[in-house]
């Protein structure tokens, strides 16, 4: 397994993986209507 950084290339992925976090609604630091715009890699 090779771990690397994210680049502005991985958002597409990032974001699916980050979206399954929080779709529950029980993250505090994040509502689960945070838009895609909102990330930053």
């Amino acid at each position: 397994m090779n771990i690397r950084k994210a680049t502005k290339k991985d958002i597409n992925q990032v974001w699916e993986i980050f979206l399954k976090v929080i779709e529950t609604g029980d993250t505090h630091v994040f509502n689960p209507d945070t838009p895609k715009s909102d990330s930053q890699i």
